[in-house]
């Protein structure tokens, strides 16, 4: 399967990544509007607005990680700009909403976990369908294997390297975002304190770029000998840890 749908003209065309990050984010809002607890903190028209913050801060913050992860690979600086080409890290798009989430909840409502917590049971799901796109593009592709489920693409415009064995990275990612959001929506009633919500859905996300990195072909190491996504997995665990625990630090410390 080509990655591009349609050429539109020069360098721009609709790529099959496209459509499924638009249907991941529009299937996590669509969702996170239906939720009567977001409907009761922010009607529906505020909270289309706060949304269309997150989405931009998401391609903005996922961007700006991509290019510190690949900035040797890339051609120019001029190609960090190019947000119509794949090349998206989750981790920063996930940074970057949730500190704008932070600011912009406290700014306008005063409540930030509440509205945290609701978004969080949505979140994963939406990010398993941008992963999608990542398989069919090629981009985001493991290191070669010989697994029977291994992937092999022959598409000239395929990310990936053409007719060899790689691990399908991008189901993995899909496939534990998929379970994240099903977990998430278990437990949910066990996890009444706000931000507990918020904590997992940050550690869940943490700890499956973490793991499936190991198989990523293009995984750059640091001088920790983790690459730049790990290190950043490793910063939001810690910050999903407090969320999850933070109403217990706060009675220790009375």
């Amino acid at each position: 399967m080509s990655p591009i749908l349609l050429h539109l003209w020069g360098p721009l065309s609709i790529h099959v990544y496209g459509l499924f990050v638009a249907l991941g984010a529009l299937t996590g809002i669509y969702c996170a509007s239906k939720d009567k607890k977001i409907k009761a903190i922010m009607p529906n028209d505020e909270f289309m607005t706060f949304a269309i913050f997150i989405m931009i801060a998401a391609v903005i913050g996922g961007r700006l990680l991509f290019a510190i992860e690949m900035f040797d690979h890339l051609e120019s600086w001029i190609d960090i700009f190019k947000f119509w080409e794949p090349g998206y890290a989750i981790l920063g798009s996930i940074a970057a909403s949730l500190l704008l989430s932070v600011m912009y909840l406290k700014t306008y409502y005063g409540q930030i976990f509440l509205v945290l917590d609701r978004i969080a049971l949505y979140a994963p799901l939406a990010q398993s369908i941008a992963r999608l796109g990542c398989y069919f593009t090629g981009c985001c592709y493991g290191i070669c294997t010989t697994v029977s489920w291994a992937v092999v693409y022959t598409d000239h415009n395929n990310l990936a390297p053409l007719y060899t064995l790689l691990h399908p990275t991008q189901l993995y990612s899909a496939l534990t975002l998929f379970i994240l959001f099903i977990c998430l929506q278990l437990v949910q009633k066990m996890f009444t304190k706000p931000g507990q919500l918020a904590g997992l859905y940050l550690m869940g996300a943490a700890l499956e770029r973490f793991f499936v990195d190991f198989f990523r072909a293009d995984r750059e190491l640091t001088t920790v000998m983790l690459s730049p996504a790990q290190i950043v997995a490793i910063c939001l665990f810690v910050i999903g840890l407090f969320f999850l625990y933070k109403d217990f630090y706060a009675q220790s410390n009375k």
